[in-house]
């Protein structure tokens, strides 16, 4: 038979928990002991773990402790969220794709050239970091109008970085493309009159696990006007 157990008794059996992992004695392998409050972790498969020592807080090994102490440290670091100082350096570069000439009409496109963004990103976090996402918002100028009465074209994406990323290690993603039209008329304008669409720039943010935007980037000139909308929230780190 199945045993019951409510949401109150689990409450408070996690805050028996959480209370056990106050300041306690912890013993090491020699059996000298310390009075001392686990604080932090950066994951469970951590090698070192953060405590608090007399209001000092320390980076400890985890296998300086006893066989029973370093049970309790690994079962408390499964049940508490690690805590990562996120830190990544982006960059982008603007990747031509192919090119086409032809002609039509009373004007001559001279040519069409596809373009995408390669966004470079490099964690410089001490340890494996994993279940990021990345979303991006890339814009060119439509200066013809050719696919926008605004003059302005946007292309936007969520994409997942695929199993952990070490220290300074790099992924890299491309943005969908955009089609940049290079046109020369000889009716409309003059011979020497060219219109050209360009790449404005990109924004860029990297997302934590939980959703928790950890990183924010925006290349472009200083006429790169556009930015996230105010309801996305702020940023929380700063890109090195």
């Amino acid at each position: 038979m199945t045993k019951y157990v409510s949401p109150f008794s689990v409450f408070l059996l996690s805050l028996a928990f959480s209370a056990a992992c106050g300041a306690r004695e912890f013993e090491d392998q020699f059996g000298r002991t310390i009075n001392a409050e686990l604080v932090s972790h950066t994951g469970e498969d951590a090698k070192t773990v953060t405590i608090n020592r007399g209001g000092k807080e320390l980076e400890v090994k985890i296998s300086v402790f006893s066989a029973a102490d370093q049970k309790f440290i690994r079962d408390w670091m499964k049940s508490t969220s690690p805590k990562i100082n996120y830190s990544f350096r982006i960059e982008t570069t603007k990747k031509k794709l192919s090119e086409t000439r032809t002609k039509s009409g009373f004007y001559r496109r001279s040519k069409v050239q596809q373009y995408a963004y390669e966004i470079k990103i490099t964690s410089l976090c001490r340890q494996p970091v994993k279940d990021l996402s990345v979303e991006y918002r890339a814009y060119m100028a439509d200066n013809y109008r050719r696919t926008s009465s605004s003059g302005t074209v946007q292309t936007s994406e969520k994409i997942d970085i695929k199993g952990p990323l070490k220290y300074n290690h790099t992924a890299t993603l491309q943005t969908k493309s955009f089609s940049l039209d290079s046109f020369r008329s000889g009716y409309y304008y003059s011979s020497s009159s060219t219109i050209k669409d360009s790449l404005l720039g990109v924004l860029v943010r990297v997302y934590d696990p939980d959703g928790n935007i950890i990183a924010d980037y925006r290349s472009g000139s200083s006429k790169f006007k556009h930015t996230w909308p105010a309801k996305d929230g702020a940023t929380k780190v700063t890109i090195e």
